[in-house]
């Protein structure tokens, strides 16, 4: 009884402890980081000044959205860059990837 004591007492020291603590807050989501931060990405250099496009208000509305929040949140959607089907829909990012991942070659 009293090591139990000893080890609650123990636990919430350490709990409050961990309270005072800074905490980072990551707007990023935990599913598709890489594609939320270049869908972002895109955002900025498109109110940097650039031109409208159409393609960027898709773009734009994704990551506004509702109905396209589920994306970001439910991993059932995560995008797995070492899919064939994903490679053979984006060759040129697989390009890119395997290039970058040679040490450039040159």
């Amino acid at each position: 009884k009293l090591e139990t004591m000893k080890k609650d007492f123990i636990r919430s020291e350490i709990d409050k402890m961990r309270e005072k603590r800074v905490q980072v807050e990551s707007d990023l989501p935990e599913v598709n980081k890489s594609l939320f931060m270049k869908l972002r990405a895109d955002k900025e250099e498109e109110t940097s000044g650039k031109k409208k496009k159409k393609k960027n208000k898709v773009k734009e509305s994704l990551l506004e959205d509702s109905r396209f929040s589920s994306l970001f949140t439910d991993k059932n959607f995560t995008v797995d860059i070492n899919d064939e089907a994903y490679k053979l829909i984006n060759p040129v990012v697989s390009k890119l990837s395997k290039s970058s991942n040679s040490g450039g070659g040159r």
